[in-house]
């Protein structure tokens, strides 16, 4: 008889700061990541914006772990969630975006 462990955990987020508020000025990047520091199975990334999942375009880019957003303008102004999940449970971090000028 073969016995097989298998050991599972949730995933967990580097910074444990669950709120970042960031101040930009319009033209700015808008670089920001989440960094797993566990989970088994390895932890999904996901990217949301007040509560909608992101996807890439002409000047978002989602890397991963990495949110690149450039020439940020007032109306990307926002909640950013990043979220890491796995089977097991998820992790989150929130960044609060504001841009001058909302």
């Amino acid at each position: 008889m073969i016995i097989q462990w298998v050991f599972t955990a949730a995933p967990k987020l580097r910074d444990s700061t669950k709120l970042t508020r960031l101040i930009l000025k319009p033209g700015d990047t808008f670089n920001i990541a989440c960094e797993p520091v566990g989970g088994t199975p390895p932890p999904v990334i996901t990217w949301s914006r007040d509560g909608h999942l992101l996807m890439t375009s002409s000047r978002a880019d989602v890397m991963g772990n990495q949110l690149i957003v450039t020439s940020v303008q007032v109306d990307d102004g926002g909640v950013y969630t990043c979220t890491a999940s796995n089977l097991v449970g998820e992790d989150y971090r929130v960044f609060r975006l504001v841009v001058e000028g909302e």
